[in-house]
């Protein structure tokens, strides 16, 4: 039974209005990774952010709505 599909971005695909999100939401933090992924229930935009040692992985809806964060925890 399909799940997910994930495609990964490049920063230039990524739609204005969720990077403009993101800036304000998390300022300081860079994008290290995007990805658009596609499930049953639609469409969102899963990143990767960091800034200095903290890292986090945020979603957006395609419409740019912030939906979830989850702290990184970095694996010794």
């Amino acid at each position: 039974t399909w799940i997910e599909t994930e495609h990964e971005l490049k920063k230039k695909d990524i739609p204005k209005n969720i990077i403009e999100s993101i800036t304000s939401q998390f300022p300081g933090y860079e994008i290290e990774e995007a990805e658009l992924s596609e499930t049953k229930d639609g469409i969102v935009y899963e990143f990767e952010i960091e800034k200095g040692e903290s890292e986090l992985e945020v979603t957006y809806s395609k419409e740019g709505k912030f939906i979830k964060k989850e702290e990184i925890q970095e694996e010794d």
